[in-house]
């Protein structure tokens, strides 16, 4: 609702078209900074999330690794896109959806590793977060090829 509120205030589509790809580059900065939080939190398999005396089951030897896993992976897709960006290799269009698009593979892929998920598995054992992050991918890079 904010970002609705804040492209009303812009006249200029340009300067709408920036804000959305601005908004979409730092999206995998952002989720890299919130998924540290949720392995201190416990939340999204975090290492709170683990009961004593829990055998370790979970990805990389451990239960409690994925938000750190996917932190990661964020964080060096996020330099990666800058750095093409910066270059000149991208444009600010280009960049953003290639960072949406990313963003939503690595969720992808880190919610096949969490142990949390088997309560939110719903039809065929896929979780609406990995729907939603498949139609992330799927549809950024649909909007990339349209570029």
């Amino acid at each position: 609702m904010g970002l609705t509120l804040l492209l009303a205030h812009f006249d200029d589509s340009a300067q709408k078209r920036a804000l959305l790809c601005s908004a979409g580059l730092v999206l995998p900065l952002g989720e890299a900074i919130g998924r540290v939080g949720c392995f201190y939190g416990g939340c999204c398999d975090g290492r709170a999330s683990r009961k004593r005396g829990e055998e370790k089951d979970g990805f990389i030897g451990c239960n409690g690794s994925i938000p750190l896993l996917s932190a990661s992976i964020n964080l060096t897709l996020y330099v990666v896109v800058v750095t093409l960006l910066m270059c000149g290799v991208l444009s600010i269009e280009e960049a953003a959806l290639l960072a949406v698009a990313f963003n939503g593979f690595v969720r992808v892929f880190a919610n096949h590793f969490r142990k949390d998920l088997t309560r939110l598995r719903g039809l065929r054992g896929v979780s609406p977060t990995t729907l939603f992050a498949s139609f992330q991918g799927v549809g950024a890079m649909l909007a990339f090829s349209r570029l």
